[in-house]
């Protein structure tokens, strides 16, 4: 959640597919996972993220402030 303490290496978001992105201090694994890659509190943002196609889509990026 918004707001919650977090350490490096700790899952934040687990999820099929990417329907949300990393952000800074975070990284994403293999599957889509994203995890903490440093200790502090997660926030999230809304971005627009562009698509192979060329059209832009609003994701949630994930960030560790």
């Amino acid at each position: 959640f918004g707001g919650q303490k977090v350490r490096t290496g700790e899952i934040i978001v687990r999820q099929v597919g990417s329907t949300k992105v990393g952000g800074p201090g975070t990284f994403t694994s293999n599957d889509f996972t994203i995890h903490a890659a440093k200790d502090g509190v997660v926030g999230f943002n809304q971005v627009k993220v562009r698509r192979f196609s060329g059209k832009t889509a609003k994701r949630t990026q994930v960030v560790v402030e």
